[in-house]
């Protein structure tokens, strides 16, 4: 590719102008009466929403996120007029958007549609302006994203990233996936935040491609998703764990697997079961397990080929970056198969934590990033992750991982899926229990399993089986809360049917 981006709204100039006809983005979303936006169209747009925000005296902007077209030219649009981006979940709660907007000194909010009291004094009436002379390439670069999560505090904690941090990100993916301007990635996720941006928008349109819109949650209908990947030529798809296990336990593959050269999926990291991949890749299509962080800008690890039509279980080895494990103690671990913390050094480093100096130089030491993630590699150089080191239980000086359990449920043709989550326990100071979807097992069968599997000192204190599937955040991700949530209300109804 001879065009080099600097900047994300940098693709997006260059696009328009080299092929202003083709189709930047396709919503979907309509199944019946699906809409196109070209290059030029989406330029336009974001231009006239640029020239609006710049002459504002805002430092920030913040946008609350939705799946449109107008939202995404939203976010170009600050990016263009040299604001810093403020993502802006519009389903968390009143008291975390209300931190974010004091942290952050935001005057001005803009959405696709009406933003609800109390936040509606700060929406901006959009009016964009028709533009005249575009404004200089030079701004974005003074562009930062803010991308907030919520911490273990509960405090939200604002990641910042420069636009060549985000270059740096999608470039490494680029080298390792070979994205480019045939690309047609496929959304079926809200967009919550920078993970289902990046990866579904982002990403594919920094190198040319396209972006189909497509109805939230059609993966739950095999027919509907796989007829969608054919009608619309998607060729990039991004399916968290949870969704690829509910793909080969409870649907029906397509009537032919797609070839690497026809569609490439990806999907993420610890909670993707070997097993479940291979079978994944065996009938449906290639599977590759990726790994990242929002402090890394993306994904920065992509997948390791098995052979030219699968990949393996391994999150891939280092490209374009540096990786190193350490111990409990610090020392450094060049022992294949050996746990520890992962260490990241990358071009894509995030520039700190918003107003946050002392945790930036926590978790950051001569460039390096401490993950706060459990890992190992293989001879190879390919490296396995484990989970957040905070995921990890001691129970009665016994160390080991929540996912293990987990992966072992997941490997049960009839556990469509599951979620451990820690819970405080007299005698040993902390323990898990296990949340299972499954209408085909009971739990006393799941318990004398687990413990002829993993050992009694390692089995889950309770098993709780539901049948209903376990909640997603926006993300695709296990909602723990609401999973907690459930487990409460499940109790309570045992309870009071004794």
């Amino acid at each position: 590719m001879d065009f080099i981006p600097e900047t994300l709204d940098s693709a997006l100039r260059y696009y328009a102008q080299v092929s202003p006809t083709r189709v930047a983005l396709k919503d979907a979303r309509n199944i019946a009466m699906p809409r196109d936006y070209s290059w030029k169209e989406t330029n336009e747009k974001v231009e006239g929403l640029a020239q609006s925000f710049y002459i504002l005296p805002d430092k920030a902007i913040g946008v609350l996120l939705d799946n449109s077209w107008q939202c995404l030219c939203l976010i170009y649009g600050v990016i263009r007029s040299g604001k810093n981006l403020v993502l802006i979940d519009p389903e968390w709660g009143e008291t975390s958007k209300r931190a974010i907007i004091e942290q952050m000194e935001l005057k001005t909010l803009v959405a696709e549609g009406p933003i609800p009291a109390p936040f509606n004094k700060f929406q901006l009436n959009l009016y964009p302006k028709v533009p005249q002379d575009e404004l200089p390439e030079t701004l974005a670069k003074q562009s930062q994203l803010i991308i907030f999560t919520s911490g273990t505090t509960g405090k939200p904690k604002g990641i910042v990233l420069s636009q060549q941090a985000m270059v740096n990100a999608y470039t490494i993916g680029q080298r390792c996936l070979g994205i480019n301007e045939h690309t047609r990635a496929g959304c079926f996720y809200r967009i919550s935040g920078l993970g289902i941006l990046g990866i579904n928008f982002f990403f594919p349109l920094l190198f040319g491609g396209s972006v189909v819109l497509l109805p939230l949650h059609c993966w739950a209908d095999e027919d509907s998703l796989w007829n969608y990947v054919d009608r619309f030529a998607i060729s990039f798809l991004y399916i968290v764990p949870p969704i690829v296990n509910f793909i080969v336990k409870e649907g029906l593959p397509p009537a032919q697997r797609y070839p690497l050269s026809r569609l490439l999926c990806v999907g993420g990291s610890a909670r993707l079961d070997s097993d479940i991949q291979a079978e994944f890749q065996l009938k449906y299509a290639p599977l590759a397990n990726i790994y990242g962080l929002s402090e890394c800008g993306f994904a920065f690890l992509f997948g390791r080929r098995h052979d030219e039509e699968s990949f393996d279980n391994s999150v891939g080895p280092a490209v374009g970056l540096s990786l190193k494990l350490v111990d409990d103690e610090g020392k450094l671990i060049n022992e294949a198969g050996k746990r520890g913390r992962l260490w990241v050094k990358t071009p894509s480093l995030f520039s700190g934590y918003h107003d946050q100096p002392e945790l930036t130089s926590n978790l950051v030491q001569d460039g390096w990033l401490n993950t706060q993630d459990i890992a190992w590699f293989d001879q190879a150089g390919g490296f396995y992750i484990l989970g957040r080191a905070d995921s990890t239980i001691n129970k009665g000086g016994n160390l080991f991982h929540l996912n293990e359990c987990e992966q072992l449920l997941n490997s049960r043709e009839d556990v469509a899926d599951s979620c451990c989550l820690k819970v405080d326990c007299e005698l040993y100071g902390e323990d898990y229990i296990a949340i299972v979807h499954t209408d085909k097992v009971e739990e006393n069968q799941l318990r004398i399993w687990l413990e002829h599997h993993l050992g009694s000192l390692r089995s889950p204190q309770k098993i709780i089986c539901l049948n209903n599937k376990l909640p997603l955040n926006g993300a695709g991700k296990h909602d723990r809360v609401a999973i907690a949530a459930l487990v409460k209300q499940e109790e309570s109804y045992v309870r009071h049917t004794r």
